[in-house]
């Protein structure tokens, strides 16, 4: 059978352009819809990636912190710190005569502002106002020579470095020299009938400042032939506050924590009766987040209150109380 040119015609025909336009219209749904998916999903993978890296820094700021903190103090067995001969500090005291003294071994500039003790050449110009700054002098917590013999892993002295030289456990002398000093006594250091114990000694400021536009927790620590270093190691670290756990009626357990703020500031204070440290650090976002409310907040470290600007970045604070470990130290500045 024959079939007709109109039968033919109807069979060949495609989509009107009502269907065109609704299969258009699906598709442009369809590919907003994928486009809106994978846009929320990058935001909120870059909004967990920048909470993730707060919680990253602020706690190493905060396990940095408390490490030096309960080292604090610690000569390599040496008690009676007057028994330690240093450089003469010059007039006034540099910031290397500074740190090369090991008395004060510990001190806390509470919520700076800049007109800090003149003579203490250490404090840094660039110090976040209202943040606390503290000053840490220790030994390493493992000798390089131990009576006389190097330990397994050292077999030398690094010229940049200070060291601790202790004679007969620290009962006989014990100074503070350079590793070009240390090299070339090395004969009488390292040897069968030395009594000698060296460590390497560590001064440092720990302090919040800024690195490439972010605010940061800062160092600056000694070394031989170019004095006091500058560095710093932790970004978005926005504040630092200390408070002291102290055992006021002798009873061997902390009764209040206070700052130095809220403590005799006339050198009154005892501080054999500081058991532990309670530390704050407060770290924010190195970029802003839009999906914030732009809008002040105020976050609690302690007795202090840090109030922000207006912006939307992201912050937490972090806290951990540790116990002091060494009984040496002077009052307050």
């Amino acid at each position: 059978m024959i079939k007709s040119r109109a039968m033919i015609k109807n069979r060949q025909s495609g989509f009107s352009l009502i269907e065109l336009m609704i299969a258009l219209l699906l598709g442009i749904v369809l590919t907003g819809g994928i486009i809106s998916v994978f846009l929320e999903g990058r935001r909120n993978f870059t909004q967990d990636e920048r909470i993730s890296r707060v919680q990253e820094n602020g706690s190493f700021a905060l396990r940095l912190l408390a490490r030096e903190l309960t080292m604090n103090g610690f000569m390599g067995g040496v008690i009676d710190l007057s028994k330690i001969v240093t450089v003469t500090p010059g007039t006034p005291p540099s910031c290397q005569d500074w740190l090369l003294t090991p008395s004060p071994i510990f001190e806390i500039y509470n919520q700076a502002d800049g007109n800090e003790d003149a003579a203490f050449a250490c404090l840094p110009t660039d110090a976040a106002v209202n943040t606390d700054l503290v000053a840490v002098k220790r030994a390493s917590d493992t000798p390089l020579v131990k009576i006389g013999a190097w330990e397994p892993g050292f077999n030398s002295f690094v010229g940049t470095q200070y060291y601790l030289r202790a004679e007969n456990g620290g009962l006989g002398d014990v100074e503070i020299d350079t590793g070009v000093a240390m090299t070339a006594d090395v004969g009488s250091i390292v040897n069968g009938s030395s009594r000698t114990d060296v460590w390497e000694y560590y001064a440092r400021l720990f302090y919040v400042g800024e690195e490439n536009g972010y605010p940061s927790l800062c160092m600056r620590s000694l070394q031989a032939a170019t004095g006091a270093t500058q560095r710093c190691l932790v970004n978005g670290v926005e504040d630092v506050q200390i408070q002291l756990g102290l055992d006021t009626d002798g009873n061997g357990s902390v009764d209040t924590f206070e700052s130095d703020s809220t403590v005799d500031l006339g050198g009154t204070v005892e501080l054999d009766q500081v058991l532990m440290y309670r530390i704050f650090v407060l770290a924010r976002s190195l970029e802003e987040d839009t999906s914030f409310t732009a809008m002040s907040r105020t976050y609690q470290l302690g007795d202090h209150n840090y109030v922000t600007p207006v912006d939307r970045y992201y912050r937490r604070v972090f806290e951990t109380t540790v116990q002091r470990n060494n009984q040496v130290f002077t009052a307050f500045k």
